[in-house]
């Protein structure tokens, strides 16, 4: 087997040199058998770091390119927003755990666990059938009617 050799460099040349072979045995552009090469050497990548594939592969000049930045921003933009909404669901939820303290005692961790799993839309409902509760039998009745 050819790839045995142990440097960088040598790994790198040889990779980019079956890379060719393999397109120009198919007959094929050599880009389009980076696949194929990566499945036959398999057994070269797990020897190998993040960093050094990422080179080898070519894969920092891909990150330099606006689809690739385009992509990573909407991405983040994607978390933000998630973060955004975990963050409003977990603090509906807290006023809803207060509010129902305040209107009908101490929470059991039962329910307190039910409410927690609750989505938003049902907080918003609990928040406004609170308001009509007078004991804890109210809550759990409500929290039953959820399932």
């Amino acid at each position: 087997m050819i790839f045995r050799r142990t440097t960088y460099k040598d790994r790198k040349l040889e990779l980019k040199s079956a890379i060719v072979i393999v397109g120009w045995v198919e007959g094929r552009n050599p880009c389009s058998t980076t696949v194929h090469c990566i499945e036959y050497q398999k057994d070269l990548f797990p020897l190998l770091g993040r960093e050094e594939i990422e080179n080898m592969l070519g894969l920092s000049e891909l990150k330099q390119t606006k689809v690739y930045q385009k992509a990573l921003r909407e991405g983040e933009q994607i978390c933000e927003q998630r973060g955004e909404q975990t963050d409003a669901l977990r603090e509906a939820g807290s006023l809803i755990l207060r509010q129902l303290t305040r209107r009908v005692g101490t929470i059991s961790p039962h329910s307190d666990g039910k409410i927690s799993a609750l989505s938003i839309s049902q907080l918003e409902s609990l928040g406004e059938a609170l308001l009509d509760f007078s004991s804890l039998a109210d809550l759990d009745n409500w929290l039953r009617s959820q399932a």
